[in-house]
């Protein structure tokens, strides 16, 4: 104990501690334990410092000084150091394995958990058991030689230093091997393995599109998405324009993360992972079949994050845990989040619909410049990690076979109007050109082009080979001999219009428009990858993109 302080102060710093330990024992009991949250790890994170600021500030008006040492006092400053530790790494970590459960990622990583034991030829992984083995013997050396320059400068610390306490040395040096067994717990949460990059963590998702990954904003802002739209995964209507989920919903699954909710819903949204701008109908340049198109979604993301940093920075520390933490993005997430397009159909369809292909052609560069002025927007608040889907294969959706004008010789070998493809293979190739000239001139970003409309001309290419019917035909809606659109029906000269059909999964379209689960659940296997990316980088590491591929 420190002699220069009165037995009255110490008794009052040794009651104070042990209320202390009390509430550090009661916040790792209620946040961290073995069923886990994202939400509640941070708010744990949050309390901890709070705890942990007040009582070193306690401390020092009761006049502790930094070179006072205590057994008390040292044992509370170590719970602190190992709670902490426990939650970033439980935070680093986003799966569940073994007896910690995390509801959030309730999944174990598959790139992690599919290894095999045994070395083999054209498996998917090259780290087999032997890999492993190695991988932990080099990892052992490193921590052990690690550990042990730590305790030689710590012990020359405490030789300086604390000579009066060889009480307390002894003390220290008996924790070093508990404290080398945290910083290899916390190495393996941050580590993620050998050769190559770890994955991103993306927490936040930011998107941008057209009903290709609307998911709510039409159905709450415009006219709802009837049934039996959702009906496959969701059990009723979602905002989708789709039996079940969409490629923007896979997105999420790989990441983790949560369903995005549409901006323009104000039910039963949760902002905390990020926020969904896409709009049906939309196109890049204004004027197309809906009002909020890319310029008027930028504005939008811009107005949220203004408002989100501005609430964050007003609200005291208790209030900031309570919004933040379970609705709301954290300001300095913005800069760490993956913004996702999927945008660029309804430029073409309307153009198809009210001028000639020519005409279509030359509007591409303008439509491509807006979408570059919208990047360079976004970058100046603070993105830095984008990810940029080319458009589909048009000319092969089942409304653009019915109502095309050209003449038979038109369609291709799958039966897809080759005209509207052409195109939209020219609108993807200067698309990739604009991202090039993106990653020049904004030298903090990384960009990755992926090409969907080869991975969905594929599919539709190979339908029946992966037990599809005829990629021509349609789930949900009409166009033959009556219009009606999905969740309608009319019964004409006897006949019945509208009514879905039995097997969606079947079904590469599901309304003539837009994809069916199925489809999409099959290109975003493909995509998600990396197979169809350029640079070929996975979605789960295009923090890590080349810049300069």
């Amino acid at each position: 104990m420190p002699s220069s302080l009165q037995s009255s102060v110490m008794d009052d710093i040794l009651n104070v501690t042990k209320q202390v330990r009390k509430d550090l024992q009661s916040v790792m009991w209620e946040y961290v334990g073995i069923v886990r949250s994202t939400t509640r790890l941070e708010s744990a994170e949050e309390k901890i410092h709070e705890l942990e600021t007040r009582w070193e500030k306690f401390l020092f008006q009761r006049g502790w000084e930094p070179t006072m040492v205590a057994l008390e006092a040292c044992e509370m400053r170590n719970l602190f150091c190992c709670a902490k530790l426990v939650v970033s790494s439980a935070l680093a970590r986003h799966e569940s394995r073994g007896l910690h459960y995390t509801i959030d990622f309730p999944h174990v990583e598959e790139s992690i958990s599919s290894m095999s034991v045994h070395p083999q030829s054209g498996t998917s992984s090259p780290f087999h058991l032997g890999i492993q083995t190695s991988q932990l013997v080099r990892f052992k050396s490193r921590v052990t030689d690690l550990c042990n320059r730590f305790k030689r400068r710590t012990v020359e610390h405490h030789r300086r230093h604390l000579r009066s306490s060889p009480y307390l040395s002894s003390i220290i040096s008996s924790m070093l091997p508990f404290l080398c067994l945290v910083l290899i717990q916390l190495l393996g949460a941050l580590g993620g393995g050998g050769g190559g990059p770890t994955g991103c963590k993306f927490s936040v998702v930011f998107n941008f599109g057209d009903s290709n990954s609307d998911t709510g904003a039409i159905s709450a802002a415009l006219s709802e998405v009837a049934p039996p739209n959702g009906e496959t995964f969701f059990g009723h209507p979602s905002g989708r324009f789709c039996d079940g989920r969409l490629i923007v919903d896979f997105i999420a699954e790989d990441l983790k993360l949560p369903y995005l909710s549409a901006y323009l819903d104000s039910i039963e949204t949760n902002f905390r992972h990020g926020a969904n701008f896409a709009t049906g109908g939309s196109s890049i340049r204004p004027g197309g079949y809906s009002p909020f198109h890319l310029g008027i979604q930028i504005s939008q993301f811009v107005r949220f994050k203004s408002r989100v940093t501005d609430l964050y920075n007003r609200l005291n520390q208790s209030e900031k845990t309570s919004a933040f933490s379970y609705r709301l993005p954290r300001p300095q997430d913005f800069s760490k989040a993956l913004y996702t397009f999927d945008i660029g159909q309804n430029d073409l369809a309307y153009g198809f619909q009210h001028t000639a292909v020519e005409q279509v052609i030359a509007s591409i560069p303008d439509i491509l410049s807006q979408f570059s002025q919208a990047v360079h927007q976004l970058y100046e608040e603070g993105a830095r990690v984008f990810w940029v889907h080319n458009t589909g294969p048009i000319g092969c959706l089942p409304y653009s076979i019915i109502y095309d004008p050209s003449k038979p010789g038109n369609l291709d070998q799958n039966g897809c109007v080759r005209p509207q493809n052409e195109v939209a293979q020219d609108f993807n190739k200067q698309l990739k050109d604009r991202i090039l000239q993106l990653r020049a001139q904004l030298s903090a970003a990384v960009f990755t082009y992926v090409d969907v409309y080869s991975a969905k001309y594929s599919l539709i290419s190979e339908a029946r080979d992966q037990g599809f019917v005829d990629p021509s035909s349609f789930c949900c809606g009409s166009y033959y001999g009556y219009h009606i659109d999905c969740g309608k029906k009319a019964i004409v000269n006897g006949t019945v219009y509208g009514n879905p059909c039995e097997d969606p999964s079947k079904h590469i379209s599901w309304d003539g428009i837009h994809y069916s689960e199925a489809a999409n659940k099959w290109v975003a296997s493909r995509i998600l990858s990396g197979s169809f990316s350029y640079p070929a980088v996975s979605i789960k590491k295009s923090c890590h993109a080349s810049k300069n591929p």
